[in-house]
């Protein structure tokens, strides 16, 4: 019987951290992310969660995703939600957190197989923009984290041979400058300890610095073999495994 595979997403993992924590998971690689995979901003490509997630699942790029395609369209869409969420802060109206879903009803590799997925930006239904002061974000990042471990201790009891689920809390607090360190070493030992019972792939969408940059390069882990150069190699890797991986 061939082994659950478990993916499990990670915004903003580095994997130059990673290796300065001497962390690892049996395979380990750091992908390239391309500049169409990215926003064009002042000059640069920047690295963009929500691009970045339909690519690494269904191999399009930001030329494809017609929603992402227009940079200045979405940096508008960006600036246009932050003004609302200061304007409602400044009139005392923040009670309740600016919420609204994003997903992309396309084809991707998690809808070719049996699979359940939670919480990935574009991919998941259930996924939530979540706009609000910083300081009260990382509350509800530290839920998400939680809800995060049960289900990866749980994807070995369901029924599905492939879950997928996301975590973004440290992306988020990198970029309020929390000390991520104790969250790097205890998603390692999770991933590690879970590729006893399941099939376990790490990934990341981009790198996210201490300052809260967005990096071109991405960590990719696996206790199975993978390959690749570009996160765009990562549906390959999930493809491979289901349709010829080792049976145990």
């Amino acid at each position: 019987m061939k082994k659950k595979l478990l993916i499990l997403c990670v915004d903003g993992l580095d994997s130059n951290k990673v290796n300065k924590l001497n962390l690892k998971m049996k395979y380990n690689l750091k992908l390239l992310i391309p500049n169409n995979c990215c926003i064009y901003e002042n000059g640069v490509y920047i690295p963009h969660t929500f691009t970045i997630w339909k690519s690494i699942f269904s191999k399009k790029t930001n030329k494809d995703v017609r929603l992402f395609i227009n940079k200045s369209i979405l940096s508008k869409f960006d600036d246009l939600l932050h003004r609302i969420g200061n304007m409602l802060k400044d009139k005392n109206m923040n009670k309740y957190p600016f919420t609204f879903p994003i997903y992309i009803k396309e084809k991707n590799i998690l809808k070719e197989y049996n699979s359940i997925n939670w919480n990935i930006p574009t991919i998941s239904i259930d996924y939530i923009y979540y706009l609000y002061d910083w300081q009260d974000f990382k509350k509800y990042c530290l839920h998400e984290y939680n809800l995060f471990k049960t289900f990866a201790f749980g994807s070995m009891l369901s029924v599905f041979d492939v879950i997928a689920i996301y975590t973004r809390i440290i992306d988020v607090y990198e970029h309020i400058h929390i000390d991520t360190e104790n969250i790097y070493k205890e998603i390692f030992l999770i991933a590690n300890e879970l590729s006893k019972k399941v099939n376990v792939l790490l990934i990341s969408d981009h790198a996210t610095n201490e300052e809260g940059e967005h990096l071109k390069y991405s960590y990719f882990g696996s206790n199975i073999p993978i390959k690749g150069n570009s996160i765009l190699d990562i549906k390959e890797n999930i493809k491979e495994y289901l349709e010829n991986g080792e049976y145990q």
